[in-house]
């Protein structure tokens, strides 16, 4: 049967004229490739926005608008969407976005467990785990960058005088909550105005400022000023772990290359890494002694609360171990 109707089409084919012959290779190559190009392009043309989803555990169910979603990039119409993720166990993310034509959004959520039998999910799924790392590590990042925007002396705090006589670090506005203040705490009037001085002289103007001012008592660090170190708390480090930190390179850099050592200042980008059995955060930064000596300082945080502070050259060579303990 089959031979019979392949030998039919066959002399069919052989009967045509070359005219004729011709307009069916055309109808073919059409058929073959221009069509399915012509259906994509209208597809594309349709469906030119995109919503680009990340999220934790990566078994979630998703919605976009009315459609299902999934991990990754999701072609959609522009518009605004809501965008649900929900899983068995764990508190339903939401999110409204609005994606104009040729753009993209990124939506990312790692979602919370509500239930006990999920309470270990993200130590024990470790694909989930460094997803959900990695949207709060950006997270983090994308605040840091926005703090800097509106409020860039933040990154020059703290300041932390002489023999602690004043600090200027900075927090939430008492007056408004999405806006952050400058706090300067001092011993006595004088000392008030030697830190309106040092901010000063890095060329900020405190009249564009909130600023809030308060007496302290005296509490010794040494005779090192402190700056920046409010970097490693925005990359996850408690404030527990940043008090020790800094309190163990002032004790440490008394003196350097034969001089005092007046201001240790943690100076560039920290970054954060962590290990492939999630049990050890790293995090490193240059810390300048004096504006002027470098040093690399590495901080491994074990399991939460135990800490290694170690300092060594630039390039990572001469390692010393400060302190190697709990971070409490």
């Amino acid at each position: 049967m089959g031979v019979t109707v392949f030998s039919e089409l066959n002399n069919r084919w052989d009967r045509l004229t070359p005219r004729a012959k011709a307009r069916v290779g055309i109808g073919a190559v059409l058929a073959i490739f221009v069509v399915p190009a012509l259906i994509l392009f209208v597809y594309q043309s349709i469906y030119s926005a995109k919503i680009t989803l990340t999220f934790a555990p990566k078994s979630a169910t998703v919605r976009i608008g009315e459609s299902g979603g999934s991990f990754g990039d999701n072609a959609v119409k522009p518009g605004t969407y809501e965008v649900v993720i929900s899983k068995k166990g764990f508190a339903t993310y939401k999110e409204t976005v609005t994606v104009a034509s040729g753009k993209a959004v990124l939506v990312e959520a790692a979602l919370e467990s509500n239930d006990p039998s999920t309470a270990n999910w993200y130590q024990e799924h470790e694909e989930d785990y460094s997803i959900s790392q990695g949207i709060g590590d950006r997270r983090a990042d994308r605040a840091y960058t926005k703090m800097m925007d509106m409020f860039p002396i933040a990154k020059d705090l703290p300041i932390i005088g002489l023999y602690s006589t004043y600090r200027i670090d900075y927090g939430i506005s008492p007056s408004n909550k999405n806006n952050y203040a400058v706090f300067i705490s001092s011993e006595t009037d004088d000392y008030k105005q030697q830190a309106i001085d040092a901010i000063e002289e890095k060329g900020y103007n405190l009249n564009d400022y909130e600023v809030v001012y308060s007496q302290s008592a005296p509490d010794a660090y040494g005779t090192t000023s402190l700056m920046g170190f409010s970097k490693l708390s925005v990359k996850g480090l408690s404030g527990d772990a940043v008090d020790l930190i800094s309190r163990t390179l002032a004790e440490h850099y008394s003196t350097y290359e034969g001089q005092s050592v007046t201001t240790i200042d943690v100076s560039g980008v920290v970054t954060h890494l962590m290990s492939d059995d999630k049990t050890v955060d790293t995090y490193t930064a240059q810390v300048s002694l004096n504006g002027q000596y470098d040093r690399k300082l590495t901080v491994t945080l074990q399991n939460y609360d135990q800490i290694s502070i170690q300092v060594s050259a630039p390039d990572g060579s001469a390692v010393e171990t400060l302190f190697a303990g709990e971070t409490s």
